[in-house]
């Protein structure tokens, strides 16, 4: 029997089950047109200079800005036009002493040219001459050969989330393709009798969502009833074609809340997390069997939600290979608020963003656990250390965002 919690604190329960996830190494090679969101598994390295060469940054006239240093209103200066230069043609191009060529942005400076005038800085005298008012600087409106990126330089680094931009940098430099670390598959398996009668878990949508919008493969596997043998039944098949199972519901000490003893029931099986120090959502525990892990999620939606997020989520980042972590948004407090703590467990509150200012203002919204209109209004969660019955208005706190910028590991 396992009936009885172990609770221990989120941040300790999330370190045991890291522990016990290993990443997916496998590695598919797929078109980069199908690669947003995807897990980079390789380095993208750049093959030569980007740009290739100097390059004009502005349409006008590539020049030698020494021909230019005498120009003003009082004394304009006229330059030859040599010819015309398209953006990346591939030339051998050269000019002398008071020559120009006319270039367009993304153009290859000519040999001798080290400066652009701008096209609304010139007066056309006519097609081959024009007359300039003002100096020019060296290397004025000009990109440097391999500012962008050096030959031989990491461009995207192995565990990015990959972008739209990113698709940009490698169609460029020539990559079709790219290796990226296959998905987690997650299969998610929804417990009660009083689903079966319903037919519908509206919980498993909600996390089988969750799961999809943060790069894992979700599998519904329906839902188990309130009976030993089917659980165990429904599991050992889920497993059978999982990366991990997250079960929904069954998991606290009552009756009917069966999974954890289903889960002992199984062979080489453990329980490694049995309720954290955290409301709503202490029932949350973790499993392993046969090698393969279960997180098993409390019923009650509020908890449902901050269970997935305390351990779910980061249990989906280590599978994926994404070494990004959620962001916290630093927030003061509208107003102050009694916080109906459950020593010693911390209590995770909702929040919604109500004036964005440099620090934005958050109100603090309240409810049962059984209530989903918390959830609904709100923007994050935000975490109260035991002990402390109350937020005082203008107080900093840490809001959690529910939907977090997960591509903050990009630039490292």
């Amino acid at each position: 029997m396992v009936k009885g919690f172990r609770y221990i604190p989120p941040e300790k329960a999330l370190e045991e089950v890291l522990k016990h996830i290993q990443s997916i190494n496998e590695v598919e090679e797929i078109p980069i047109l199908n690669s947003v969101g995807r897990i980079l598994a390789e380095d993208i390295i750049v093959k030569e200079d980007i740009p290739p060469r100097d390059t004009s940054h502005f349409d006008g006239y590539a020049a030698n800005y020494e021909d230019t240093l005498n120009a003003s209103y009082e004394n304009p200066v006229r330059l030859k036009i040599k010819g015309d230069i398209a953006p990346n043609e591939v030339h051998n191009y050269e000019i002398s002493k008071g020559e120009v060529y006319r270039i367009s942005t993304g153009g290859y400076l000519p040999k001798g040219a080290n400066t652009i005038i701008p096209v609304e800085a010139v007066r056309v005298l006519d097609k081959e001459t024009i007359q300039i008012t003002r100096k020019s600087k060296p290397m004025e409106h000009v990109i440097k050969c391999g500012e962008d990126y050096k030959s031989g330089e990491i461009a995207l680094k192995i565990g990015r989330i990959i972008r739209p931009v990113d698709i940009d940098l490698m169609a460029y430099i020539k990559i079709k393709r790219v290796k990226v670390y296959r998905k987690p598959v997650i299969a998610v398996l929804a417990v009660g009798d009083e689903l079966i009668i319903e037919e519908t878990s509206p919980h498993t949508y909600m996390i089988m969502k969750l799961i999809e919008e943060f790069g894992a493969t979700p599998i519904d596997m329906g839902i188990a009833k309130d009976d030993n043998m089917d659980i165990m039944y429904k599991i050992g098949k889920s497993l059978k074609i999982c990366d991990l199972l997250i079960t929904i519901g069954g998991c606290s000490v009552g009756e009917m809340d069966l999974v954890p003893d289903a889960v002992m029931s199984m062979p080489k099986s453990k329980i490694i997390v049995r309720g954290i120090m955290r409301v709503p959502g202490r029932q949350t525990s973790f499993a392993i069997v046969d090698g393969k892990p279960i997180l098993m999620l409390p019923g009650l939606i509020q908890s449902t939600i901050i269970g997935f997020y305390t351990l779910g989520l980061p249990l989906i980042l280590k599978l994926s290979n994404n070494n990004a972590k959620p962001m916290k948004l630093k927030v003061k407090s509208f107003r102050e608020i009694i916080i109906e703590n459950m020593l010693p467990f911390e209590r995770a509150v909702f929040g919604r963003i109500i004036e964005l200012k440099e620090t934005p203002i958050v109100e603090i919204l309240t409810g049962k656990s059984l209530l989903r209109r918390m959830m609904i209004d709100s923007h994050g969660f935000i975490v109260i250390p035991p002990f402390k019955n109350a937020i005082n208005k203008g107080e900093d706190l840490e809001l959690n965002l529910f939907k977090p910028n997960l591509y903050d590991n990009y630039g490292d």
